[in-house]
């Protein structure tokens, strides 16, 4: 087994366990929920939903790493898990315009609830995200389950919410506590699922990922000694963490040899500044450059030839 097949599934067994304890919680608050009538915990089971949709998309995404690229699809299967959790994050924002929904009409039309299984459905809750937390601490992750971490974490806080308004509701004996919790969870749900539409959003049509700077990164490239100027910039990522680069850097007249060791070290530079590992880069001579540029004043549906620029190169070297 290879050291990257074996991150992998060390990786993915975080996740696997993690989205069964999530499920099962899941499913005894629905039941739960139901035969408490509390719809503050329907509420954070649907909430909880949204916790196994992004770690199923976290485990489906890992898993297709081992996946090699191929002919049709040179990218490999990357993007599958940004399509995911396109579609996830879209019924989110449905589910939780349904919360608010029913909250509201049960705000003016209140009706009896359990507020002893409501206290015990979430310490079960505490319980279950809390052993989730201990539990992927201890492993190295990559970005998206330390952000799950972070929001189990959360989740924790917001089981204490829940079991305040369930003693709050069982000695005062308001109702309207528990579809008011019920909004928070909403709120919580929406704001997290809009958030994470707009990332989705941002690499299908392959802008430029958050955190980078164009400007920045051609600064940087130009500061690289042997580099003339960088132009034709294109920054885009692939998934949440695989960011791509293609650019061309003008260069004096250099041996091949040469203009390797430079591309070298400017790759090197868009790793170390930006975490870029993967850029594709083209070498121009200035005078490449200028012939391009006057073909393009002269006809902007031009552009030089672009073997000139190699030409030119292996010509010096001759």
């Amino acid at each position: 087994m290879s050291h990257t097949h074996h991150v992998v599934e060390t990786k993915t067994r975080g996740i696997n366990i993690a989205f069964w304890l999530t499920s099962i919680l899941f499913i005894a608050e629905i039941i739960g929920g139901l035969i408490t009538n509390s719809l503050a915990i329907l509420s954070d089971a649907w909430h909880l939903l949204s916790d196994i949709l992004a770690l199923g998309v976290s485990w489906f995404a890992l898993r297709q790493t081992r996946r090699p690229a191929n002919k049709r699809l040179t990218f490999g299967y990357h993007r599958v898990g940004i399509f995911a959790a396109f579609f996830n994050n879209v019924t989110l924002i449905g589910i939780s315009f349904y919360i608010y929904y029913k909250a509201i009409t049960r705000i003016f039309t209140p009706e009896p609830v359990g507020s002893l299984g409501m206290i015990y459905l979430a310490l079960l809750g505490v319980l279950v995200t809390g052993t989730i937390v201990l539990f992927l601490k201890k492993e190295k992750q990559n970005l998206n389950v330390k952000s799950a971490v972070l929001h189990f974490v959360g989740d924790v806080f917001s089981y204490a919410g829940v079991i305040i308004g369930g003693v709050l509701l069982h000695f005062t004996g308001w109702l309207w506590i528990d579809p008011m919790i019920s909004i928070i969870f909403a709120s919580v749900i929406l704001r997290g699922a809009f958030r994470m539409l707009r990332e989705s959003i941002r690499i299908l049509l392959e802008a430029v990922p958050e955190g980078l700077n164009v400007d920045m990164i051609k600064e940087v490239m130009e500061q690289v000694p042997g580099v003339h100027a960088v132009h034709d910039i294109h920054v885009w990522g692939i998934s949440a963490e695989e960011v791509m680069l293609t650019a061309h850097v003008v260069v004096k007249n250099q041996p091949v040899s040469e203009g390797h060791d430079l591309l070298h070290d400017v790759k090197k530079a868009l790793y170390e500044h930006f975490h870029i590992w993967h850029s594709v880069l083209q070498l121009e001579t200035i005078q490449y450059q200028e012939t391009d540029q006057a073909q393009k004043k002269f006809d902007p549906n031009l552009s030089a030839d672009p073997q000139i620029g190699i030409n030119m190169v292996l010509m010096k070297k001759n």
